[in-house]
């Protein structure tokens, strides 16, 4: 079995390792700062990993799916939408192991960041500040973080290690066994495979002059050493919004306080975030960008209309297109369907382009007023695995196919709760009837006795 089809197989046995244990603040940070990215459900999934991981009755004891979605009470569909966000979110690692019998899947537990790490890191911070909102951002900073002391003009007079205790000078330069085979055993002088000390990815940024920004604050108060420190949240806003270099500049210098100098990130993802509730304004053309050339259409492929697509998909940031398509049809975008986008870039499973025509295909094809989640990963993972899309010109080829395909009638036909319904026939008295006309009918002399009677009766019974 391949390593594709093992872990989408739910009858696929796995194991938990783990490289470190969950300390108590690292158990907080899950709660309180991963909880409002991943979701509820996948932060009970990765509890549960965790205490799976803590059972030592056996080791590396091997296990079944079916037990994780008894007890979360979730599908396997469930689960792998929660797995994938554990794994975006730097939680977990998943490897597949082939064995003789059959493949296991293993799950490897990374400890969460600390908060410090997790407000420094642009992705994460800028996920969990769309999901809570400013308010809540800064309270949860606010508790979280301490500011770093700063010793300034005193002077340090703490000691150190071999100044406070006698240990044998031999023993250091010749170290006992049972350190060293300790170190050994548990690759201690090793560093741990961590899925937090990857290298950061770096995006392409030939399009955005960095020098630029610089110049632009050249001749304000802010520190360039310390914006140079945050260079890939300023490339990564600009990838997302198109924001240009002047503009860029200028947030800069109203996300830094002015009495110390001091530029805050925090600040600018929040000026961002603002400007961007706003109606979008279009970038100005830059007639040096080219589409790659294995991006290119076949001659003839394409009409006008779509060719006009594909050009303005490749134009435009994807927070622009967005905005565009909303704005044309009297909408608005959303904070959740930013961080839709968000999500996929950080993936770097497509261009923007192909991103843009994604945006396009499940807002216009399929008739939706806001980008649904899981259709919008549906897709995603659709295009990706099944037609190899990586540029506008591949997402518009397989869009065509799946509009031939529904011309075709090939896509099953909606299902519809009232098809097999009955008529209900209502009763209808007559003299409700729009044409209704009353009867004049005489009364016998035996009614009109008996009438009266009736009306006697009624009036010695009061």
């Amino acid at each position: 079995m391949s390593n594709q089809l093992a872990q989408n197989d739910p009858q696929t046995g796995f194991i938990v390792v783990k490289n470190e244990r969950l300390s108590d603040l690292a158990s907080e940070a899950i709660d309180l700062l991963y909880q409002p990215v991943i979701g509820s459900v996948a932060t009970a999934l990765i509890r549960l990993l965790w205490r799976y991981s803590d059972e030592r009755r056996e080791e590396y004891q091997q296990r079944s799916h079916s037990d994780v979605f008894a007890f979360l009470q979730i599908d396997f569909r469930r689960f792998k939408e929660c797995r994938i966000k554990l794994e975006g979110a730097g939680l977990l690692r998943t490897f597949v192991q082939q064995t003789d019998s059959s493949p296991v899947i293993i799950y490897q537990l990374v400890p969460p960041l600390t908060d410090r790490q997790f407000f420094n890191d642009d992705l994460l911070s800028l996920a969990l500040l769309e999901n809570i909102g400013e308010s809540m951002y800064q309270r949860l900073a606010n508790r979280l973080l301490i500011k770093p002391f700063q010793a300034g003009s005193a002077e340090e007079i703490t000691q150190n290690f071999l100044d406070s205790f006698q240990i044998d000078a031999d023993q250091i330069t010749d170290q006992p066994q049972t350190i060293g085979n300790l170190k050994r055993d548990y690759a201690l002088q090793t560093p741990v495979n961590d899925a937090h000390a990857k290298d950061d990815f770096q995006v392409d940024a030939k399009d955005f002059d960095f020098n630029l920004v610089l110049d632009c604050l050249a001749k304000s108060y802010v520190h360039i050493d310390q914006v140079k420190k945050y260079y890939q949240l300023i490339v990564n806003e600009h990838r997302m919004y198109g924001i240009d270099e002047v503009s860029i500049a200028k947030l800069i210098v109203r996300a830094t306080n002015v009495r110390n100098n001091v530029f805050d990130p925090t600040k600018l993802k929040i000026l961002v975030s603002r400007m961007y509730e706003a109606p979008v304004q279009t970038p100005a053309p830059d007639s040096n960008q080219t589409p790659a050339a294995d991006a290119q259409p076949k001659s003839g492929e394409f009409n006008a209309q779509e060719r006009s697509l594909i050009k303005g998909a490749e134009y435009y940031p994807p927070a622009t297109f967005l905005a565009k398509l909303k704005h044309a049809h009297n909408g608005f975008p959303t904070g959740s369907e930013n961080h839709l986008i968000e999500e996929m870039l950080d993936r770097h499973v497509m261009t923007d382009g192909a991103l843009n025509m994604l945006i396009y295909h499940v807002l216009i094809d399929r008739d939706n007023p806001q980008i649904p989640k899981q259709l919008f990963n549906y897709v995603a993972n659709d295009w990706i695995q099944n037609y190899h899309v990586r540029s506008a010109v591949d997402a518009m080829r397989a869009i065509k196919e799946y509009n031939q395909k529904q011309s075709a009638g090939d896509a099953k036909p909606k299902r519809s709760y009232y098809r097999n319904q009955q008529p209900v026939n209502h009763f209808e008295p007559d003299w409700m009837k729009k044409d209704y006309q009353p009867k004049d009918e005489e009364i016998t002399d035996e009614e009109q006795r008996k009438m009266e009677q009736l009306l006697k009766d009624f009036n010695n019974n009061k």
